[in-house]
């Protein structure tokens, strides 16, 4: 009895050894996608690529998959307003900073501008030399 009994307390022993160190086990977590809210959505032209832009300050895009492509990091604000040019060579970001960014596709910021007022939701290219912003 006293054989069984300990028998009984060293797989106890062993089992909670064995929980605990799988408690401890190191983990990598890799984010996927945006870590906090989407504020906006766009289509690229050909309908082959989706950009969005996020509270947590990045416009990302993806494929028609949902695999990741591309992340733009646009700063400290939240991202409000994402567009595609009409030949889905660039990318416009606008921000709650006031900040127009226009991108490359590969990420590369081309130009940025900073404006007055603040930009709501809608964001257009016109011509090929202009960008217009819906503005309060």
């Amino acid at each position: 009895m006293i054989q069984t009994m300990r028998s009984i307390q060293y797989l106890i022993s062993a089992l909670i050894l064995t929980i605990q160190l799988h408690a401890q086990a190191p983990r990598l977590v890799v984010p996927i996608g945006h870590t906090s809210e989407v504020n906006a959505v766009a289509v690229s032209p050909d309908g082959r690529l989706i950009l969005t832009g996020s509270r947590d300050g990045n416009a990302k895009l993806w494929n028609r998959a949902g695999q990741e492509i591309q992340t733009f990091k646009v700063g400290e604000t939240d991202v409000l307003a994402v567009a595609f040019s009409p030949d889905g060579r660039f990318i416009v970001t606008g921000a709650e900073n006031q900040t127009v960014k226009l991108w490359d596709l590969s990420g590369r910021e081309i130009q940025s501008f900073e404006e007055s007022g603040s930009i709501t939701t809608l964001i257009t290219f016109g011509n090929s030399t202009g960008i217009s912003l819906t503005l309060p």
